[in-house]
């Protein structure tokens, strides 16, 4: 029987806590970190909205005073308790900006498959996954060890800088051949050279580049400053460029929703797949049962039938 209950016993599948994943997770690799699903129901809804609370509230906080702080708990100084995560704001620095270098360093340096799924999902592992990422951000934020790079930037900012730059330095305005004319004044130089030649490398003509041309009409007529100020450097409308970051945006939304349905179905799948090895293991051990000769407890503990013969009276 102790044989027995120690078979059982192997076949039974113990999930790690939070604290183990948590403890697997650090310093590794987060490509294989499973993002559990989303609220399905009212209380759902409501125990992870408490999760958010609890582990997630904001505590705005300066580089050097963080950094300050991480000196003390080096030295084992006593520090005042941080209730909520750690958001380091440089100077002219906004929240959604660091939010947007966060989101780029967990997707690009620990390699999570998906932060929009995590901040979605219902499982306590996925919220206190996300402050340690917090907390680990904001430390190497503070110590001046993240790789620098461009920050994301609103379509409104680009838009406004776009169009500065442009109203700074129109485009001139190019014939079809890429030459650049010349001022109505000149008569001296258009009268030296052939027009084939204007605007060549070899004359020491500035060329301008192509980023910075316009299209321009056939005829070149109703080529107005307005119409040049709607361009930006690349030569794309301010209201395309911004419709397009829109469409991103919602195409990043629509992928983190397919995302937590993929998780859902996955951690079904593995339900599902673990019942199955439950019930194989349990069949395994009685076909094992039945080949030792195993006789069942009810039977060898079945009381003797009165009717049969005494031997004694025999």
């Amino acid at each position: 029987m102790t044989a027995t209950l120690e078979r059982q016993r192997d076949y039974v599948f113990t999930p790690p806590s939070v604290e183990e994943r948590l403890r697997q997770a650090a310093g590794q690799t987060l490509a294989t970190w499973v993002i559990g699903h989303g609220p399905k129901t009212p209380e759902e809804v409501v125990s992870c909205q408490a999760l958010r609370e609890r582990y997630l509230e904001p505590h705005l906080t300066t580089q050097s005073q963080y950094k300050a702080r991480l000196d003390m708990q080096a030295r084992g100084a006593p520090v005042p308790p941080m209730k909520g995560i750690p958001i380091l704001l440089l100077a002219g620095e906004t929240a959604s900006e660091e939010d947007d270098a966060f989101v780029h360093w967990v997707h690009y340096v620990r390699r999570l498959s998906n932060i929009f799924a995590l901040r979605a999902s219902a499982h306590a592992a996925d919220v206190r996954l996300e402050r340690k990422l917090w907390y680990d951000y904001a430390k190497l934020k503070a110590r001046g060890q993240l790789r620098k790079r461009t920050r994301y930037a609103s379509a409104t900012k680009v838009a406004a800088s776009a169009g500065q730059s442009v109203t700074n330095n129109p485009p001139t305005r190019t014939t079809s051949g890429g030459e650049r004319p010349r001022p109505r004044d000149d008569h001296g130089h258009d009268a030296q050279k052939p027009p084939k030649h204007m605007g060549s490398l070899a004359e020491g003509v500035p060329q301008i580049p192509m980023s910075f041309q316009t299209q321009v009409s056939r005829h070149g007529i109703d080529d107005t400053h307005a119409h040049r100020a709607k361009s930006v450097a690349a030569g794309v409308p301010v209201e395309a460029h911004e419709k397009l970051v829109l469409e991103v945006k919602g195409l990043q939304e629509a992928l983190g929703k397919s995302q937590c349905m993929l998780d859902a179905m996955q951690s079904r799948l593995q339900a599902i797949e673990q019942a199955q090895t439950r019930s194989e293991a349990q069949l395994d051990l009685l076909i094992r049962l039945q080949q030792s000769g195993a006789v069942p407890l009810s039977s060898a503990q079945a009381p003797p039938s009165s009717h049969g013969k005494d031997p004694g009276t025999a």
